[in-house]
């Protein structure tokens, strides 16, 4: 039976992109690397809210608590993030941790690392790579490997999920483009 992260890449990653492109019509500007990431906390922030499960952290008149939905908006940034870096999510690494809270050390790494490139810190070397890039695109794999690690400890079908989440979405943007007659 091939593993899980295989399977995922394998039958979402061509959806993930064509969904993240096709979103682009409730964007009034451009999205680059930099407003993936935002959202791409954004998204962290929800699973870590379903996890925290404290009403004095919680947004009135928010509904978020399914963590299958949740994962599934997160591995959408990735995916898209990935395609940006040109990530080979087909590369075979070794990493199975699948503790959540690990998500917001990669995601600073990420953030910092794609700073530095843009000139925005100053540039520190990576140790063990070759290039800032390379570096980015580790952190992204392992990124992607920990949420889908995640997922299968919580006894989560991200496939199934995250095919719900593309069809609810392929739904919004329907009627999104009806109220705004595009």
């Amino acid at each position: 039976m091939r593993k899980i992260r295989e399977k995922f890449i394998e039958e979402c990653y061509e959806m993930a992109i064509k969904l993240k492109e096709n979103f682009r019509i409730t964007e009034d500007k451009e999205w680059d690397e930099s407003t993936i990431l935002l959202e791409l906390g954004v998204q962290i922030g929800h699973i870590f809210d379903i996890k925290c499960d404290d009403n004095n952290l919680k947004e009135k008149m928010r509904n978020i608590n399914d963590l299958g939905d949740e994962i599934s908006d997160v591995l959408l940034q990735i995916m898209y993030l990935g395609y940006l870096k040109e990530v080979n999510f087909k590369e075979k690494i070794d990493f199975e941790y699948d503790n959540i809270d690990g998500i917001i050390v990669l995601y600073g790494q990420i953030v910092e690392t794609v700073m530095e490139e843009n000139s925005y810190r100053f540039n520190k070397k990576r140790i063990g790579f070759e290039t800032r890039l390379d570096f980015i695109r580790n952190r992204i794999q392992r990124m992607y490997l920990l949420v889908i690690n995640y997922a299968r400890a919580n006894k989560i079908d991200i496939i199934t999920e995250f095919k719900k989440m593309e069809k609810d979405a392929k739904g919004f943007l329907k009627e999104y483009e009806k109220k705004h007659k595009m």
